[in-house]
């Protein structure tokens, strides 16, 4: 993921924090919080899409690097997919 990318999925995560924040005051009326919905919904999938590309990049990056190195004899366990960055 490029300076650039990460910069966007961080400014995404941060509004879309913002807007649940918002969200969880009483004190907004529904039209606002149908247009908060549909904001966050559309940065969930920006967020999705750049977590999408780092986990390719990721694995070119280990595809690469297990080209180059043997591969060690211990069984790697895989049954987890997710890239956790917190």
């Amino acid at each position: 993921m490029s300076k650039a990318s990460t910069a966007d999925f961080e400014s995404s995560l941060q509004k879309l924090e913002e807007i649940v924040e918002s969200m969880e005051e009483d004190s907004v009326p529904l039209e606002q919080l149908l247009k908060h919905y549909e904001q966050g919904n559309c940065l969930i999938k920006d967020c999705e899409a750049s977590l999408k590309a780092a986990r390719k990049q990721l694995e070119t990056i280990r595809t690469k690097s297990q080209k180059k190195t043997p591969a060690p004899s211990i069984k790697e366990d895989n049954s987890d997919d997710e890239i956790r960055l917190f």
